[in-house]
């Protein structure tokens, strides 16, 4: 990474609207769609409470202007052996798959495992680039900075616990061991919570990879459990006393959601809504979308934590599993609709594409019936 503070903050434009419907697919093993009808009702949801944008979630692009187009499922797409994680750009993803060039190494339960290692995939030539390897570990693709050139990773091992981060240019990579939970507030600059203290850090990637030093925020004053997410100069985390917080780095004020159980939680890019995973006395957690302020968050549905906000802001995918039921749902704010695109609750890893176009599922169970990525394609009406 270069030292120039520029961080990129603008969003690819959605060139797919999604609606209500899906249309007969592209069949992949363990994957089932089925074929909808325009003249049958949708299922929706109540929209998010008032909030200083009226609780509109704004749209970067609409390219017919109506809310009731109906986009299609154009095609899935299975993906043997190899787990997508995230999406350098429209066609490449970084992915984990396991390294049979390197020796195995013993789990928890005495089982012989190959490391996973990270690799780049271009889905249009199939072509697989190593990106990151490591001996006796498996790799996880953990959070890329917002101008994609720098990627948080964990290497994860028996009775191990370490975050790293790699310049994607150069291919240098810094221990992050002081850090038990780490995100990107900027290009060059990550926050989280210290390994082995409740105190939330700050750590300056601008002067290089190799000079990261982490310095404690004393604007937060009380201890930190988790840190969530951060996003435009503000940090979202729970604190000792179980509540959701935000942190803002330019006022060092801090907000209380009062809102306790929350697991997970995702900020739309334009900063108007928030998507949150909140278990209460159930074991498993809630889905609820509220404006930024979360004054009045509505139910979406009962979730395992899987969820991601498409980068148009328009959609949010979903993994449902509320012990009746399961699969995964994208919900389009937009025309208020919900539609299924996968059955199962079985995958673990949830990401759009930059232009919001494909949805890839991950999971990293061994089956003979199933794909490890399912690529969801849609496609926009009229295509």
């Amino acid at each position: 990474m270069n030292s120039t503070r520029t961080p990129r903050r603008a969003f690819a434009l959605f060139a797919a609207l999604l609606a209500a419907s899906l249309t007969a697919c592209a069949t992949v093993p363990g994957v089932t769609v089925t074929e909808s009808h325009p003249d049958e009702p949708t299922p929706t949801v109540t929209e998010p409470g008032p909030s200083d944008s009226e609780g509109e979630l704004t749209v970067k692009d609409t390219p017919s202007g109506n809310p009731n187009d109906q986009i299609t499922v154009a095609s899935t797409d299975g993906i043997e052996d190899i787990a997508v994680q995230l999406w350098l750009d429209d066609s490449t993803a970084i992915v984990s798959k396991e390294n049979r060039e390197l020796e195995q190494y013993e789990s928890f339960d005495g089982t012989k495992l190959y490391p996973r290692s990270l690799y780049t995939y271009d889905t249009s030539d199939k072509k697989l680039t190593p990106l990151i390897e490591e001996d006796g570990v498996s790799i996880e693709a953990y959070a890329l900075n917002p101008d994609r050139t720098a990627l948080i990773y964990a290497p994860y091992s028996v009775g191990d616990h370490t975050l790293k981060v790699l310049d994607l240019a150069t291919h240098k990579t810094a221990s992050l061991s002081f850090a038990w939970d780490a995100v990107w507030l900027d290009n060059y600059t990550i926050v989280g919570k210290f390994y082995g203290e409740n105190h939330a850090f700050i750590a300056d990637l601008s002067h290089g990879i190799d000079k990261v030093s982490p310095e404690k925020i004393t604007g937060i004053t009380d201890e930190v459990m988790y840190v969530h997410e951060a996003h435009n100069g503000k940090i979202y985390y729970t604190g000792a006393d179980e509540h959701l917080k935000r942190y803002d780095t330019a006022t060092e004020k801090t907000d209380s959601f009062g809102l306790t159980g929350v697991s997970a939680l995702k900020v739309a890019p334009d900063e108007q809504q928030l998507a949150l995973a909140r278990y209460d006395s159930s074991e498993i957690a809630e889905l609820a979308v509220c404006d930024i302020n979360c004054t009045n968050p509505q139910s979406l549905a009962e979730t395992d934590g899987q969820f991601a906000w498409s980068p148009d802001m328009r959609v949010l995918a979903y993994v449902v599993a509320d012990g009746t039921s399961s699969g995964v749902y994208v919900h389009d704010f937009l025309s208020d609709s919900t539609t299924q695109v996968a059955v199962g609750s079985h995958y673990n890893k949830i990401a759009w594409n930059p232009t919001s176009e494909v949805l890839s599922l991950a999971t990293y169970e061994d089956s003979d019936d199933r794909p490890e990525t399912l690529l969801v394609h849609l496609a926009a009406p009229g295509e």
